[in-house]
């Protein structure tokens, strides 16, 4: 059976990204090794399999309709879970009134909250408290009188970044 990739993908890039182990390529393909039966993320931390015996997928159902299994040191099937739960855990946040704290997010989203705080912050480049005050703060004006971070009235309200602070060290 042909794998369906899409038009502009580039194999060769793909095999670059399998040996880097690259994690950012996670979820835009799907790695099939044909002598073992088995298919698993670009990240994998398993063996590299020859060149020839590899065949790349759109996704993990097509790998398995190819009569391969997932594998089971990366779980290449939870990508999507994990994409699900921080999409949850995202409108969670852009519809809190205050900020959500770690545990009721990662309750939400079914994980732990170590292992929610790292693919949280994997998966979007951000702490939950980051993004919190990114959706708070491009929701609504900076403060009650309007004003916006970078304008005169705001730097008299807060020290310019690396300059000098309260703290002594």
């Amino acid at each position: 059976m042909a794998s369906r990739i899409l038009p502009s993908f580039d194999s060769e890039g793909a095999w670059r990204a399998v040996l880097a182990r690259d994690k950012a390529a996670d979820g835009r393909f799907i790695t099939g090794v044909l002598t073992t039966g088995i298919y698993c993320r670009p990240s994998c931390a398993a063996r590299h399999p020859k060149r020839e015996h590899v065949r790349f997928f759109a996704t993990s159902a097509e790998a398995a309709a190819a009569g391969l299994r997932a594998c089971l040191r990366c779980r290449p099937d939870e990508v999507a879970r994990d994409i699900a739960a921080i999409d949850r855990a995202l409108r969670l946040i852009e519809t809190a009134e205050e900020p959500p704290n770690l545990e009721t997010l990662a309750r939400a989203a079914g994980y732990s909250n170590f292992h929610f705080h790292r693919i949280f912050k994997r998966t979007t480049g951000v702490t939950p408290a980051a993004e919190w005050i990114r959706v708070t703060s491009s929701a609504s004006s900076w403060c009650s009188g309007g004003r916006r971070p970078g304008s005169r009235e705001a730097s008299m309200v807060l020290p310019e970044p690396g300059g000098p602070t309260n703290r002594r060290w």
